[in-house]
């Protein structure tokens, strides 16, 4: 089943233009390690959505494996009011394709600790699994399916890295709404992390991108980066046959304020180009009824 957290994303913060994970239980750092960014996915989620108490989360605890006496570490154990272990979570990469080989990697883990259910999440997917009469059988939903609503403000995307917070109205009005319509369920196009090594902004632009497909051949992936007292960007690369040929550098904070110098184009032979081709900018300020889809068509037009 797609996995409850798709639309959750790790807090994160800037140290040397170089991102870091922010667990918000813990109150530490990390690598930005695409296992831990599912593991804190899931830590989004559960704060988020369920009324699951942060004290009875515990993370990587040791697990002693008894066929071999070895210790693991599983990556989540939420407890029982009574502090018995009942959900063990096992998180994997989102580019990991789960399998029953993965399955039994977290039988193992429960092996000792007897937790009454067990999840394998890769951030995309979620397998739950119920053990009864010490076998493990699918299940479905662990956690209440209607989701508890909570406030998707500035200050919350900007901790998530997908926007600044410089002080303007327009920026700190227009660009929640667009965010929480662009990561609304209802879009159809896939979510993955992308990480990239060419920076041309004072920002890096590893981030959770939406990836639309425009053609056979060409794919568009888009996301915002920005946070704390930076500007904001809106970032779309174009991918035709597998090869990166353009990335598109969008500064959101001159586009409030009607500036013309807007728009930052890469090509793959290094030219930098700024052409605003048409105006995008009622997607942002709300004057234009249009769903994600509209807009990817529209920033198309960009490149």
């Amino acid at each position: 089943m797609k996995s409850v957290v798709r639309f959750h994303f790790p807090q994160v913060v800037f140290e040397k233009q170089q991102k870091k994970l922010f667990n918000p239980v813990l109150k530490k750092r990390f690598k930005n390690r695409p296992e831990e960014r599912v593991r804190l996915k899931w830590v989004e989620y559960l704060l988020h959505e369920t009324d699951w108490n942060r004290n009875r989360i515990s993370f990587e605890s040791p697990v002693t494996v008894r066929q071999s006496e070895s210790i693991l570490r599983a990556d989540l154990i939420l407890y029982s009011e009574d502090l018995k272990p009942n959900i063990l979570i096992e998180c994997k990469s989102d580019k990991v394709v789960l399998t029953g080989k993965a399955g039994e990697q977290i039988a193992r883990y429960n092996s000792d600790l007897k937790a009454p259910y067990l999840i394998l999440s890769n951030g995309v997917v979620d397998l739950n699994y119920e053990i009864s009469d010490k076998e493990a059988k699918e299940t479905t939903h662990l956690f209440p399916t209607e989701p508890r609503p909570f406030d998707r403000d500035a200050i919350y995307w900007s901790k998530r890295g997908f926007c600044g917070l410089i002080k303007s109205d327009k920026n700190q009005e227009f660009l929640p709404k667009f965010l929480n319509q662009f990561w609304d369920d209802a879009t159809h196009s896939d979510i993955r992390y992308l990480a990239f090594q060419a920076v041309h902004i004072n920002l890096p632009i590893d981030q959770y991108y939406r990836i639309f497909q425009v053609n056979s051949d060409t794919k568009l992936a888009i996301s915002t980066v920005g946070q704390g007292r930076s500007e904001s960007y809106l970032v779309a690369v174009l991918n035709q046959k597998g090869v990166n040929r353009a990335i598109l550098y969008l500064n959101l904070n001159k586009l409030f304020e009607n500036r013309t110098d807007t728009v930052l184009k890469v090509t793959e032979n290094g030219e930098e180009i700024g052409d605003m081709k048409t105006d995008i900018s009622g997607y942002f300020t709300g004057d234009e009824e249009s769903n994600t889809t509209d807009f990817s068509t529209d920033l198309m037009k960009l490149f």
